[in-house]
């Protein structure tokens, strides 16, 4: 199986808009915006569909600055803004429907936004630092994923199995009429 080479591109904020504005221009349709921080810096990822390619373009900030906003641009993307705002803290100028801080209700305020500091425990991985989970944390959570799919599959394997034999003597019945 082939891999499709993924381009993307750093851009500045400032010309963002300009940006986003040829990839409609294209009739480019937008799949997602995603936001990660990365030690003090935040990178905003924008992807496109150009003519089944997938082409991205990226934003940097310390989160301190103010990013404008695509959605006079693409629509659906205010929904991707409010909950970056909601998530990460970052501010988005121009938003076509802004909630304020309202979107996602959250016991903490910005909880996907890092202290640098706190970022101590790492590992490298392919050119990125990723936090590195706790042991007993990620053996049970990977106990628990473990224990779920096999009861996903179990189930529909008994539901599978019960159709199947249903079906069978449906069939059976109406060939004896």
């Amino acid at each position: 199986m082939m891999k499709e080479i993924q381009q993307t591109r750093v851009v500045l904020a400032a010309d963002l808009m300009y940006e986003v504005k040829r990839f409609s221009d294209h009739g480019a349709r937008m799949i997602q915006l995603g936001c990660t921080q990365d030690g003090e810096v935040f990178e905003l990822n924008y992807s496109f569909d150009v003519d089944g390619a997938f082409e991205n373009i990226r934003v940097c900030t310390d989160g301190s600055e103010v990013i404008p906003s695509v959605s006079n641009i693409y629509f659906c993307s205010f929904l991707y803004e409010n909950e970056i705002h909601d998530l990460y803290g970052i501010t988005f100028e121009g938003i076509a429907v802004d909630y304020k801080g309202t979107l996602i209700k959250t016991a903490k305020l910005h909880p996907f936004r890092m202290d640098p500091s706190e970022m101590k425990k790492t590992v490298k991985g392919k050119g990125k630092t990723q936090a590195k989970p706790e042991k007993k944390e990620e053996e049970g959570a990977l106990e628990s994923f473990s224990e779920h799919t096999t009861d996903q599959k179990m189930n529909a394997d008994t539901t599978s199995a019960a159709e199947i034999t249903d079906i069978g003597e449906n069939v059976e019945k109406k060939e004896a009429e």
